[in-house]
């Protein structure tokens, strides 16, 4: 995304006041940042100091091991002591592996003795310059091979998943292989937000197959590969425990379809009156926060 001396480039480290002055109010830039044994070489080795996000809005700084690794060339950290017991941590758009709640995630997870795996999508983080495009297909890929390598590791698998993240689970994950799967502001019918930015950009499914890929003014693109993968790939089974933290000012996904899958999968919604989509400022992280010492257990 091209931007201008005011705006923040979405390739630099984004300042969440900056971001929601030019960006939160804005449901079309949401749209368009939404859609769009294993050998392991471990690289680095080293201790690194968290941030915990307190009751009273304090920092504590924690010490946590992590081990940076690839598997199959898809950059990778292990949050933790040795455990049997694992959380996969799948990022959102804009986001990489050591995003804040990913931290977060890591500090409360480790602290009951589970590790925790994250790693990078195709162009985020590590692979921000990746000849793979972000696509759900690629990702859905990706999210299996992460699934694959941890079976040989460790006995209980659970998930983390954000926004877009959650959406490629459901398709990669629909199975009893995870114990329990946790959800920030996810992303649960990705049809209808494409269809959604086809009819704002007036792009007819005639115009996008002839194209192939379609660039909107929000300065993402539309593929026809990727809108056939989403119609093709609906979301019908999903029988693992699942609680979700859903923001009631998401301006991106709407209440509706957060409503009709936790009715259809028996999901656990908790809802913050306050939150958004992007959960960032100290209310929404310590809520967060404490969803999740409630539901790591």
């Amino acid at each position: 995304m091209n931007s201008d001396n005011s705006k923040p480039d979405a390739d630099s480290h984004i300042n969440p006041m900056v971001f929601l002055k030019h960006y939160a109010m804005k449901p079309l830039f949401w749209a368009g940042l939404i859609i769009f044994k294993i050998p392991v070489f471990c690289t680095i080795f080293y201790h690194t100091k968290l941030i915990s996000y307190t009751h009273d809005s304090c920092y504590q700084k924690q010490d946590m091991m992590k081990v940076n690794i690839k598997i199959n060339n898809i950059p990778a950290i292990v949050w933790g002591e040795t455990s049997n017991n694992l959380y996969i941590a799948v990022h959102g758009n804009l986001s990489h592996k050591e995003d804040t709640v990913i931290e977060l995630l890591a500090q409360e997870a480790t602290a009951k003795g589970y590790q925790v795996l994250s790693f990078d999508l195709p162009e985020h983080g590590e692979r921000k310059d990746d000849i793979t495009p972000c696509k759900v297909q690629n990702c859905v890929h990706d999210l299996i091979e992460i699934v694959k390598y941890s079976k040989t590791r460790w006995r209980e698998i659970n998930l983390f998943a954000c926004s877009m993240g959650a959406y490629f689970s459901l398709l990669a994950y629909p199975d009893k292989v995870l114990k329990k799967a946790l959800f920030l502001s996810p992303v649960v019918d990705m049809e209808r937000i494409i269809r959604n930015m086809m009819t704002w950009f007036q792009i007819t499914p005639e115009r996008l197959e002839k194209e192939g890929t379609i660039d909107t003014p929000v300065g993402q693109k539309l593929y026809w590969d990727y809108f056939c993968y989403v119609i093709d790939h609906p979301v019908e089974n999903w029988d693992i425990n699942t609680c979700i933290l859903y923001g009631a000012k998401d301006n991106l996904v709407e209440f509706d379809t957060i409503r009709n899958f936790t009715e259809k999968f028996h999901c656990r919604l908790e809802v913050m009156e306050t939150g958004e989509h992007y959960f960032h400022s100290d209310e929404e992280l310590i809520t967060f926060t404490r969803w999740l010492k409630h539901h790591i257990e």
